[in-house]
């Protein structure tokens, strides 16, 4: 477990270290890889088979191939480069999208729930991305109060977090700060709630 993690890590684009340096503070917790390759951190003890922190296996061609097909809309390159390592991640609240494998294995794949899989990066730009009022493309989201998640968009080279009253809360111009502050906030939120 322990080999397959640094060699995921060591493998992240550099925009994308940020995780490494957020999952290397839990690596020693109770961790398990299910049979599609999530590695899965953190376990929740109230819940049998739940663990807080799971990051994807990688999207295959086919993946973004059939996505292209199913939507007609291109994945921004440097999601892309993530996808191919990470498709797609959840820490605590704060969720990466990612090409959901039962959808993109074939053409016309249906959703399989009875296994774990990332959040639908297509279904969040069909439907969910307009309770945020936006039309930018929408990778993510995460808890930003007792009323209403944040969602992310991205507007060109641009990163925004955005409200569901529109309202546009931080931009940032890379992946990097981007993720460094919302993992910062995401585990500042956590262990609020844990000493709660």
């Amino acid at each position: 477990m322990e080999s397959e993690l640094k060699e995921k890590l060591s493998s992240l684009p550099s925009d994308f270290l940020p995780i490494k340096n957020f999952v290397n503070k839990y690596a020693e917790q109770e961790s398990r890889i299910d049979n599609l390759g999530t590695i899965q951190l953190v376990k929740n003890t109230q819940f049998t088979e739940a663990y807080f922190i799971k990051l994807f296996e990688g999207a295959p061609q086919l993946y973004f191939d059939n996505f292209l097909i199913r939507y007609n809309l291109e994945i921004p390159e440097s999601l892309k480069s993530f996808f191919r390592i990470m498709n797609g991640f959840h820490f605590y609240d704060f969720t990466i999208y990612g090409l959901t494998p039962s959808l993109y294995k074939s053409t016309d794949g249906l959703l399989d729930r009875t296994m774990l899989q990332p959040l639908d990066i297509g279904t969040a730009n069909e439907y969910w991305k307009h309770e945020f009022e936006r039309s930018d493309f929408h990778f993510g989201t995460r808890y930003f109060d007792d009323e209403q998640n944040c969602g992310y968009f991205l507007e060109g080279d641009t990163i925004l977090s955005c409200l569901t009253t529109g309202e546009i809360v931080r931009t940032w111009t890379n992946f990097s700060d981007f993720l460094t502050s919302e993992l910062t906030i995401t585990e500042q939120n956590e262990t609020d709630l844990n000493s709660c």
